[in-house]
C-alpha cells in the first residue's frame, strides 16, 4: 500500500495543480471503495472455501 500513497513532493515538482492533484485524489477514494469493497468479497469466499475444506 506504501506505493499508492501520494508524494507532494513529487506532486510540486511536476508543476500539476491543485485542480489535478484534487482529481487524482477523488480517483484515489472511489479506488479505495472499491478494492475495500473486492476484499471483503474475498474474504467471505475464503471462509467459506475454509469451511468446506474441513
Amino acid at each position: 500500500m506504501k506505493d499508492s500513497a501520494i508524494d507532494l513532493s513529487s506532486v510540486s515538482k511536476s508543476g500539476k495543480t491543485l485542480h489535478s492533484y484534487l482529481r487524482e485524489f477523488k480517483n484515489f477514494g472511489t479506488n479505495g471503495k472499491r478494492m475495500l469493497r473486492e476484499f471483503k468479497e474475498f474474504e467471505k469466499f475464503s471462509k467459506r472455501f475454509i469451511l468446506n475444506k474441513m
